[in-house]
């Protein structure tokens, strides 16, 4: 005899989430979305449970995919201020990487050019370096950091290739770093500093 699932609170609050735990596929739950007069309780279903290492500390964290009753896709972590919204088409939360779903990163599939934050989870591809005469690559999004520059609110942009190589960005740039190999031109000015320290 199947029994009727107890929906469980994202939060002791209501708003955000707040797992001790990381939960598992096809747990419900519910939680205030929206601000003002836009507010409304939504229930969620665990879709997927995807594990990651936390950059800051090198801790094991989880990413989590949820459905609505709406059928519209959520993504979180485990303790987040706020849900990510992704609509009727689901991202790719996982290690593997399904390139169908994948999008441009910047125009002329050159640089980065983000006309919103993107989502935890969201594909994209590019060329290397800017060089299309290279095989092009797949990164998928594992972090976006706000801050203030100039009076300007800007994201700073964290990204995982297959292979597990990171890399970075704003929202528009004129190039993806990769920060698990050095850039040859900031190698280079590194040591042409160096020698001109040595040799005052």
């Amino acid at each position: 005899m199947r029994t009727k699932q107890t929906p469980k609170p994202l939060s002791p609050t209501g708003t955000g989430v707040r797992l001790q735990s990381p939960p598992t596929v096809g747990e419900i739950f519910y939680g205030i979305t929206g601000r003002g007069s836009e507010k409304s309780v939504d229930f969620f279903t665990v879709v997927e449970v995807a594990p990651y290492i936390r950059k800051k500390d090198g801790e094991e964290s989880h990413l989590i995919l949820f459905r609505d009753q709406d059928k519209n896709y959520w993504t979180s972590g485990m303790s987040t201020a706020r849900m990510q919204k992704h609509g009727k088409r689901r991202p790719s939360i996982g290690e593997e990487f399904d390139t169908t779903l994948a999008r441009p990163l910047g125009n002329h599939r050159m640089g980065v050019s983000h006309e919103q934050p993107p989502n935890v989870g969201d594909l994209f591809w590019t060329f290397p370096d800017n060089d299309n005469s290279k095989q092009k690559i797949y990164v998928k999004v594992t972090e976006l950091r706000p801050f203030q520059s100039n009076g300007k609110y800007d994201y700073r942009i964290g990204y995982k290739d297959k292979n597990g190589n990171k890399y970075a960005s704003c929202l528009t740039s004129h190039k993806l770093v990769n920060l698990t190999a050095p850039d040859k031109w900031e190698t280079k000015i590194k040591e042409y500093k160096q020698r001109n320290k040595q040799n005052a």
